[in-house]
């Protein structure tokens, strides 16, 4: 048999008797001398490409920023091209995350190690101009930033953050590859953006509001008997009222029987927040508070919400004093409405 043309790791064409044939195997499967040869051959140009090779077409992609606005978030995502040939990707607020498209952030805070993840596709971009474009174009040794702005879905404790990006998207570069395809790729996980929030979030009264109003539509009710899956300060609801009392479960724990006919257990305050208060203490969150009073230890009197005294209050304002007949003051208090 005599070889000829070329040899590949798994394929050799080879011509027999004047006539060309393929065969195809493992390389290892080859007499031991041919072995050899193709051995050599490749780690002489896996040696000389990864010498004297250079980059064609280079997408990459970091966290410029991340910042705090009122009761949102400002991420800023750089595109970089480090590559010879212009590169187009698809407008970033266009992206279709039911395809697979996928721009993730990734965020730990170093010293409590509780992660942060955003999706960030599909979402509109600070700025951009509406209209028909539907791609960009990344030059050479050029880049692009692109802005969103956020609400997380979860508390964020002050710290620093140590933050990975995550990119799965179709790009072309087309000088070169004009179906480069599709492209899934991260940040330097060694050198990930570091971003330090002052305070937590939520921490200010609006960021409260906004968080927990979101919350109480996301989790949904529990029925009595059923398990708590989302701690919190719950309040027993149907079609028709709701009660005025808020009680705190803990996850794992039964959620107990209600005292209103059809009711559920719908999800109302993060207990971070307290949600009683005695009189004379600075209100703890903003909203209507409504005077209560506690079940005494003998069968006629319960647990009793006083209507005719609700109040609206502000963080910091103090509750005030109020005398309700046949009630001791040690047993009244204030129970956060909404």
């Amino acid at each position: 048999m005599d070889l000829y043309t070329r040899c590949r790791l798994n394929d050799v064409d080879c011509i027999v008797n004047g006539k060309p044939i393929s065969l195809q195997g493992k390389t290892y499967d080859l007499p031991s001398a041919l072995y050899s040869v193709v051995d050599r051959f490749y780690l002489k140009t896996r040696t000389k490409y990864a010498e004297e090779g250079y980059t064609i077409a280079k997408l990459d992609a970091n966290v410029e920023k991340i910042e705090r606005q009122n009761k949102r978030v400002l991420i800023a995502v750089r595109f970089s091209n480090n590559g010879r040939y212009p590169i187009v990707l698809p407008r970033p607020d266009r992206w279709d995350a039911r395809t697979g498209d996928r721009l993730e952030i990734a965020a730990q805070n170093v010293s409590t190690k509780e992660t942060w993840n955003v999706g960030l596709a599909e979402l509109s971009l600070v700025g951009a101009a509406d209209d028909s474009t539907a791609s960009i174009v990344i030059l050479p040794r050029e880049s692009v930033s692109v802005a969103y702005l956020t609400t997380p879905t979860t508390k964020l404790p002050a710290g620093i953050y140590k933050v990975d990006l995550l990119v799965a998207i179709s790009a072309s570069a087309p000088d070169v590859a004009p179906s480069l395809g599709w492209v899934d790729f991260h940040s330097d996980y060694k050198n990930p953006t570091s971003v330090t929030f002052d305070s937590d979030y939520p921490s200010t009264p609006e960021e409260w509001k906004d968080y927990e109003s979101r919350k109480a539509k996301e989790v949904p009710p529990v029925a009595p008997g059923a398990a708590i899956v989302e701690p919190g300060a719950y309040r027993e609801t149907s079609a028709w009222e709701s009660g005025a009392f808020l009680v705190a479960l803990k996850q794992g724990t039964v959620a107990p029987a209600a005292n209103i006919k059809f009711a559920r257990w719908q999800w109302t305050a993060d207990p971070t927040l307290p949600v009683k208060a005695n009189p004379g203490e600075a209100c703890p969150r903003e909203g209507r508070w409504l005077l209560c009073s506690e079940r005494l230890y003998y069968p006629d009197v319960e647990a009793r919400a006083y209507s005719q005294h609700e109040r609206r209050m502000r963080v910091g304002e103090p509750f005030p004093a109020i005398s309700v007949t046949g009630v001791s003051d040690d047993k009244l208090y204030w129970a956060w409405q909404g």
